[in-house]
């Protein structure tokens, strides 16, 4: 079959897993031509090989961490929306809101995590408040530019033909903001993982098990070969968790202008 007739889909990740292989060929060929300890850099094969001798493991790992992530990402984009909602509606309540907003992007994780582990404890919805916090600014701030951005003209023809602020808000200014906000989502979508990750290997999950438990018990036993396939298995979520969302949204952009 030649290139050309295969989907789209599959024709954009020819050059990511062409690259891939390029890599894992050069990494393979350069800790065995330098003889690099497996504590320092593991071999491609190696990592595989771990991956594969507890391949249950990490998928229960993946599953809880993902699930951490949907959750987390589900939260901060119905939250995101009904703040920025309130933010476009009322100059007095975005100045008011929009620091507390910023200080939840700037605000480092780790400083923040012993106090969710005061207040909430050690677990899944620990984790789960950690994704919502790295995730919340971009649909806040992207979903305030969208609906702040919509052309006055159009506001005052809605208003001229007797349409309330509702029906402004709904008909008008939500759909012309949907791009702006999914592109929020998407950026948000991006870091989910990460926050998860962070959560389960400061705050929570060291019970039940994630990627981040798995990396935190990995680095402690110097078992760099289960770290990498952590961390791969991590990059992997991630790419998955966006493009499904970028999927989605262009979906829905599309449904929008039709």
């Amino acid at each position: 079959m030649a290139r050309s007739d295969l989907p789209p889909f599959m024709r954009s990740m020819i050059p990511p897993l062409g690259l891939a292989i390029l890599v894992c060929t050069v990494w393979q060929v350069c800790v065995v031509a330098f003889d690099i300890k497996p504590f320092l850099l593991p071999s491609p094969l190696a990592v595989l090989q771990a991956f594969v001798g507890d391949l249950g493991g990490f998928v229960a790992s993946a599953r809880y961490t993902a699930s951490a992530a949907i959750c987390g990402l589900t939260v901060s984009t119905l939250v995101g929306l009904v703040v920025g909602i309130l933010f476009s509606q009322s100059s007095l309540v975005r100045r008011s809101g929009y620091p507390y907003a910023i200080y939840l992007q700037t605000a480092p994780i780790v400083a923040v995590a012993p106090l969710l582990v005061n207040w909430i404890g050690e677990g899944f919805v620990t984790t789960v408040v950690v994704v919502f916090i790295i995730s919340l600014f971009p649909i806040v701030t992207n979903t305030t530019d969208g609906l702040l951005a919509t052309p006055p003209a159009l506001r005052e023809l809605f208003q001229l033909n007797g349409a309330s602020r509702w029906q402004i808000l709904w008909s008008l200014q939500l759909p012309y903001a949907l791009p702006r906000i999914i592109t929020g989502v998407k950026i948000s979508s991006a870091m989910v993982i990460l926050g998860a990750t962070v959560g389960e290997y400061f705050v929570g999950s060291l019970k039940q098990g994630g990627l981040g438990n798995v990396i935190f018990k990995a680095n402690s036993m110097l078992r760099t070969d289960r770290l990498f396939a952590a961390t791969i298995l991590c990059t992997v979520l991630s790419v998955t968790i966006f493009s499904v969302v970028s999927f989605v949204g262009s979906r829905a952009v599309r449904w929008s202008d039709s």
